[in-house]
């Protein structure tokens, strides 16, 4: 039962915004609301306000329009503050987590009486090492550095005016180092220099600890009631076990906006890779680091004791992955993957053959006892810093060993989650691991990469969050397919007795809103012939003088009808998404609109979602096809062949209910508010003549739906 003073908080916070913002109050709102209030106060709590019960989740569909974040936010703040607990609000996207921290949050604390402290949190990747940066531009590399992924000796390819630059801003521009905020976009390659993981920041032993960017954040959201980050951020900090960027799982209430994502930002962050010769030249890298810095750990017992059989390991490795090599070179017919510019190969059902399992548990041993030796040398090194004078050069110099060698452990580490699953045994019952490989040539002197990946993040997620948080919430536009939750369910595993809920879009779709069945006279195909009579049909549709926006299926498919339309009518109002940064190419967009002018819009599947382009900053939504996954996905091809020994229907239970939420994600791009009105084409006749078309024409909002033949006329009728 809800506590009746929490009701009241909630119910007096909600009547004071809508009449401080002169706005109407939502049925779908309120219905919010009121289910997340009644999910949170059916979380039984033992004497130290901990979670007794068994865990359950609240999962809410809302459509556009729905204002389902003042929801969540009104319903979650009373109930957290009165329950000792922080919330963590996760969104997928950062034009969301902006709108929360920049908007919705300002506007509650502004209208209501409710009391909140909010932070921004994101990981160390984000931020400047003031540390990397010092010692780049004092010139005191210690010959180990990262560049552009891969360890190397020396520092000749520091790019020494960038890192004055990045000093620049901070005296004369008060850039607090976090990469968001710098005053001009930075180059990825230059970034990666001067940030840092976990592995490698030196913490509290850091002469720069105080300024530091990254742990000034982390304290400001260690005292905030409310911490704003992002799908990956959660995850990787579970991956770590919990608590360690983010509060503890336990002392939170969680809240997933976007939700529909969890399911592949969790795979992702299960998921590893490694290259054979990229893992043999890391391995020669740590061993030069190791004899060469011999001189940097004054040649300390404990660690020099270590490099010979560290040096021994490092041979043994170099033989296991020739012996795998081999052993592939010898088994493995490639297959061109033609949207990847790459050579695959995937394990059927991920079952590797038994000679390969045994190398790679073999491996997994190896580089186990690595990276153990590894620990104890890093220990070593950190307790010689500890010992040293603060500043002093002996402890800046086990302090930059300790930064350089970590760059090899997280390696390590992943060379060892790579091995370890590639050799594990079947389990009968549980759904399988891909296991795949990968070339950009078939030559023998190419690189190989190893991918294994979970196939399912349902056992993940129930071990690492749904067991562990005090509450979640799940929510998004999108996230039943006709009605149902079955697909979400099975991708995340949800706990049993979690709640359910569906409040559709209040807009007026069928008067707003006209769906365009366009029919180009036949079925898509990569073919260059169907990709011209796709431009000529987009050049005939578009209207140049009002905003549109048309989503392609693949990169080549977007440059193709770009290039097709250059020296058309339409050819200086297209802008392509990979022709700069998505703020920029947004920006331009809306400028060309202020100005009365026409502007078309390029974009693959991030233009899809996110976008938030209302009235007459969108007036045209063309779909090129259907968004069907790729059909050689590693991972969801795997996860196909398992589902169908089990008896049950890939395209049915995966790929349409998958491709369903991708059209409805793409279409909800139109309508952003109740006054926005406009057109939604879809180029491909698949939606009308096959027999699944049916369905997702009925899981799409009450459009007004008209057809179009708009095959290219022939000769004759021309």
């Amino acid at each position: 039962m809800v506590n009746e003073g929490i009701k009241e908080q909630i119910q007096s916070a909600y009547r004071k915004y809508i009449a401080a913002r002169d706005i109407k109050p939502r049925s779908g709102q309120r219905h919010m609301i009121a289910e997340i209030a009644r999910y949170l106060s059916s979380i039984e709590l033992d004497g130290e306000f901990r979670r007794s019960n068994d865990a359950t989740t609240c999962v809410v569909e809302a459509g556009t329009g729905t204002g389902k974040t003042l929801a969540y936010l009104m319903a979650s703040i009373p109930f957290a503050a009165a329950l000792r607990k922080k919330i963590v609000i996760s969104t997928a996207t950062v034009t969301l987590q902006q709108q929360v921290v920049q908007r919705e949050l300002p506007l509650l604390a502004e209208h209501t009486d409710l009391e909140f402290k909010v932070a921004l949190a994101k990981g160390r990747g984000r931020y400047i090492c003031l540390h990397k940066l010092d010692s780049y531009l004092a010139g005191q590399e210690q010959g180990i550095l990262l560049l552009d992924g891969q360890p190397e000796s020396g520092g000749q390819d520091v790019d020494a005016e960038a890192y004055q630059r990045f000093m620049n801003w901070m005296v004369d521009k008060g850039w607090s180092g976090d990469w968001d905020s710098a005053p001009e976009p930075i180059e990825e390659t230059i970034w990666s220099t001067v940030t840092t993981d976990h592995r490698q920041c030196l913490n509290k032993r850091c002469s720069f600890f105080t300024q530091c960017a990254y742990y000034k954040a982390k304290m400001e959201s260690e005292k905030a009631e409310i911490i704003v980050a992002n799908h990956d951020l959660v995850f990787a900090d579970l991956a770590l076990g919990g608590g360690f960027v983010l509060p503890p799982p336990e002392e939170t209430i969680y809240i997933f906006d976007e939700a529909h994502h969890m399911a592949d930002k969790a795979l992702n962050h299960f998921a590893f890779s490694a290259g054979l010769k990229a893992s043999q030249k890391m391995l020669r890298g740590l061993s030069r680091a190791l004899v060469e810095g011999q001189s940097v750990f004054a040649y300390d017992e404990q660690i020099t004791n270590r490099v010979s059989p560290m040096a021994a390991l490092s041979q043994e490795m170099h033989h296991h992955l020739d012996a795998v090599a081999r052993f592939l070179n010898e088994t493995i017919e490639w297959e061109e993957n033609d949207e990847r510019a790459t050579f695959q190969y995937r394990y059927p059902m991920g079952v590797i053959p038994e000679e390969l399992r045994k190398l790679s548990a073999a491996m997994a041993d190896k580089v186990a006892e690595m990276n153990k030796e590894l620990e104890a040398v890093l220990k070593r090194l950190r307790d010689l810093a500890e010992k040293e004078q603060q500043g002093g050069a002996q402890r800046q110099a086990y302090d930059q060993a300790v930064m350089a060698l970590s760059v090899y452990q997280s390696q390590v580490e992943n060379l060892e989650d790579v091995w370890r699953i590639m050799g594990e045994e079947v389990q009968e019952g549980h759904t399988p691991t891909a296991r795949w490989l990968t070339t950009w040539a078939k030559e023998s002197d190419s690189d190989v990469v190893v991918h294994v990946s979970p196939t399912n993040a349902a056992h993940l997620l129930r071990k690492r969050l749904w067991s562990r948080a005090f509450g979640c919430v799940l929510t998004s536009a999108t996230l039943s397919v006709a009605g149902r939750f079955d697909r979400l369910a099975g991708q995340v595993g949800l706990p049993d007795g979690s709640i359910f809920a569906i409040h559709h879009s209040p807009f007026d779709f069928n008067n707003n809103c006209t769906l365009e069945l366009c029919d180009l006279g036949r079925d898509p195909q990569d073919s260059e012939s169907y990709l011209e009579m796709l431009s000529q049909a987009l050049l005939r549709i578009i209207d140049d003088k009002q905003a549109t926006l048309v989503l392609f299926s693949a990169r080549k498919h977007m440059q193709f009808a770009a290039r097709a339309l250059a020296d058309t009518k339409l050819g200086s109002l297209i802008i392509t998404q990979d022709s700069g940064n998505k703020g920029q190419l947004i920006d331009n967009h809306r400028s060309r609109v202020d100005e009365n002018k026409g502007s078309v819009l390029f974009g693959l599947a991030s233009f899809a979602e996110g976008l938030d382009l209302p009235g007459d900053y969108l007036k045209h939504v063309i779909i090129a096809k259907l968004p069907f996954a790729v059909p050689d996905d590693p991972v969801e091809a795997t996860y196909a062949e398992w589902l169908k020994s089990k008896g049950g229907n890939p395209f049915n239970q995966v790929v349409l209910p998958d491709a369903i939420t991708r059209l409805l994600q793409a279409c909800g791009r139109l309508l952003r508010s109740e006054r926005d009105s406009g057109k939604i084409s879809i180029m491909d006749r698949r939606l009308w003549t096959r027999s699944y078309g049916r369905i997702i024409l009925n899981a799409l909002p009450p459009y007004k739906v008209v057809s179009a033949d708009i095959r290219q006329p022939t000769a004759n009728e021309s």
